[in-house]
């Protein structure tokens, strides 16, 4: 009885744990050319009735240079990676048109979830090396 006890005690509070903040971004390859990678992006936001995207429209872009990020990506380390995006964001490495869904902007004008989506995919991108089908970000 005590085993049955803790084991739903258990789940109640593990689900509650791993609960969100109710907001993120994902990310698809949408092309892969000898040049540049482009992602098709959409960010939603729980809290917020007009960003919850439920249809999860993905029309924003991510546009990523593979010779700028190959030369950066190669001499930095994990802890360097938000230097690395301003690096490549700044040269036009990596270019973001915002998505419809956009609730939040940096002051450069960049939505904020396509930024979190950039670290992630730089990340994946140094470790795999190589560009992954998609990515998620969920806070």
């Amino acid at each position: 009885m005590v085993d049955f006890f803790v084991s739903i005690v258990y789940n109640v509070i593990k689900d509650v744990i791993t609960m969100s903040i109710g907001h993120g971004a994902f990310c698809k390859k949408e092309s892969d050319s000898g040049e540049l990678v482009t992602y098709a992006y959409s960010s939603y936001n729980w809290n917020d009735e007009r960003y919850y995207n439920d249809e999860r429209i993905c029309d924003g872009k991510i546009i990523i240079s593979k010779k700028a990020i190959s030369d950066i990506l190669n001499a930095i380390s994990d802890e360097r990676l938000g230097t690395a995006f301003s690096e490549l964001y700044n040269n036009g490495g990596i270019i973001i048109e915002n998505c419809s869904n956009t609730w939040q902007k940096h002051i450069k004008g960049y939505d904020v979830m396509a930024l979190h989506l950039c670290y992630k995919l730089l990340n994946q991108i140094q470790k795999e090396q190589g560009f992954p089908d998609e990515c998620h970000y969920l806070v």
